[in-house]
């Protein structure tokens, strides 16, 4: 997930704006948005709270605990 780079990167003065991110339209999961779509050479960077994504609730009663 790219999220939480994309927070650290908006707030950073020194990655010069080059930065790789994998373009082209691509088939995104439907558990959460936005998805990270490239514009202009620019991604928006989600402004919601926590890292700004909304997950689908499915996803979480679907999900397995996994014992170690």
């Amino acid at each position: 997930m790219a999220a939480p780079f994309f927070q650290l990167a908006s707030v950073s003065t020194i990655l010069e704006g080059y930065q790789e991110f994998p373009g082209g339209k691509k088939k995104y999961p439907d558990w959460y948005y936005p998805h990270f779509d490239i514009e202009n050479g620019f991604i928006k960077v989600p402004t919601g709270p926590g890292l700004g994504l909304k997950y689908d609730d499915l996803i979480f009663k679907k999900s397995k605990i996994i014992n170690s």
